[in-house]
């Protein structure tokens, strides 16, 4: 978030960063200055922010019925020293093939 003047503004950096330029050596694409708007001033974006009561992940966390998604399954297929488990999820790796493609890799690279 940029607050520009008195109005606030949303600055993604993967949006709205200069790149480098492939073509050209030392030479950057232009910066997309088309940010979202957010609020009229500070004090209404600070007034904008609720807090929200959210149910516990636990649910789905202990409910071994329900399967890892598939992007964190490629994360760990992709690099599998970010794994941390708990009996839940080893039980859960078990319901999808590419669940047990990491359970394999888990115990290939002796991470459990």
């Amino acid at each position: 978030m940029r607050v520009i003047g008195y109005a606030c503004h949303y600055w993604d950096h993967e949006v709205h960063d200069l790149y480098l330029d492939m073509k050209q050596p030392n030479t950057y694409l232009s910066q997309n200055v088309d940010l979202p708007f957010i609020a009229n001033s500070f004090q209404k974006l600070l007034e904008g922010i609720v807090y929200k009561e959210r149910e516990s992940d636990d649910g789905d966390c202990k409910n071994i019925s329900t399967p890892i998604s598939e992007a964190l399954l490629k994360a760990y297929l992709k690099n599998p020293k970010i794994f941390s488990y708990n009996s839940y999820t080893l039980k859960k790796l078990e319901l999808s093939e590419k669940g047990k493609e990491v359970l394999a890799l888990l115990k290939k690279e002796q991470l459990i």
